[in-house]
């Protein structure tokens, strides 16, 4: 349910490796992104799959870490450190979809479910068309599909972009906002190997189905975070 996925351990001594330069404010290939992101640091990436090339702006001068979390962004990726060959493996998407269930009064002990929209933004507007003395000549507007959800438009602040094409500068507001709100369920559930649990449809990034007639749940959700606790003696 978040794209968030939070890893603490070596891979924060890229804090303090600091990269020099900035790439243009352009469209790049993700393989050109990761190569200034990583030229001064001991770590290497791996990429898994394909990607479409990103729009960077500013990117540059910062530490190795700061500028994965753009390319984060940029590229909507997910991605997972590796400590022992001090590799950051780079996916569109971490995890599989499972057919496994996680269903109340089964093998669904509690659940706690968080909305939160304070960061969604169902519109904004951009400037494009810039002329000579650094002014834009013409401002377009990006909705999103999903602002008659809410009861009133929620705008993302204006930004710049440099292009003629009022299409090209729609497509770059979309990509500036979020426009969906973040959704936490916690669950804690009880291990039934005769009922047809698989440990390994439990791993980080995967998703399954979640099921609670209470709260109208009959949706995939995603694992952001396993905590394990010891058997009881």
């Amino acid at each position: 349910l978040s794209k968030r996925v939070t890893c603490i351990h070596e891979f924060f001594e890229c804090q303090d490796d600091q990269v020099d330069g900035y790439l243009t404010d352009a469209f790049h290939s993700i393989e050109t992104a990761l190569n200034h992101a990583f030229s001064t640091t001991a770590w290497k990436y791996e990429l898994h799959g394909t990607f479409d090339n990103g729009y960077l702006k500013s990117f540059g001068e910062d530490n190795t870490i700061a500028l994965l979390e753009m390319i984060k962004d940029a590229y909507d990726i997910e991605y997972i450190p590796v400590s022992a060959t001090k590799t950051v493996h780079i996916y569109k998407r971490l995890g599989i979809t499972t057919d496994y269930q996680i269903r109340y009064k089964h093998n669904l002990v509690s659940i706690d479910k968080q909305i939160d929209t304070s960061a969604v933004k169902t519109a904004i507007r951009v400037r494009y068309n810039q002329r000579e003395d650094g002014s834009y000549a013409s401002v377009t507007t990006y909705t999103s599909p999903h602002a008659n959800k809410y009861r009133k438009i929620k705008w993302a602040k204006t930004v710049e972009f440099d292009t003629t094409d009022e299409a090209t500068a729609r497509a770059y507001g979309a990509n500036m906002i979020n426009d969906t709100p973040d959704i936490m369920i916690k669950c804690e559930f009880v291990h039934l190997q005769s009922a047809g649990y698989d440990a390994t449809d439990i791993e980080l990034g995967n998703s399954f189905y979640l099921i609670d007639e209470r709260l109208h749940e009959n949706d995939l959700a995603r694992i952001v975070e396993i905590e394990t606790f010891p058997l009881d003696k």
